[in-house]
């Protein structure tokens, strides 16, 4: 039996980890995130996101975090600006999120 972790990344997705520790993520966005959440990789943000953290890497294009309406962790390489709360960077050698699934 495994129990899931508040404010923790699933054990496959540890480079979200230092996003959900970052002092300037908005709680209120992704406190729902826990460690059995596997996050879904769209292009675009859903439509039906209303809030997005924009997380920056050193090395690669920004990605856009949220929860969608159905509780659903979403990252994505597009979202619309006026739903960006909070741009963090990301610390220096963080590891890259997969690129978005595409189909």
């Amino acid at each position: 039996m495994s129990i899931a972790l508040d404010g923790t990344a699933h054990p496959q997705h540890r480079w979200l980890q230092p996003l959900l520790d970052h002092n300037h993520c908005p709680i209120s966005i992704l406190r729902a995130v826990d460690s059995s959440m596997v996050p879904f990789y769209p292009h675009s943000m859903p439509e039906d996101v209303q809030l997005v953290v924009q997380a920056l890497f050193s090395t690669d294009m920004p990605r856009f975090v949220s929860l969608d309406s159905n509780g659903d962790l979403q990252v994505a390489i597009q979202a619309s600006p006026e739903l960006v709360v909070s741009a963090i960077v990301m610390p220096e050698g963080a590891r890259l999120p997969p690129p978005p699934n595409v189909g």
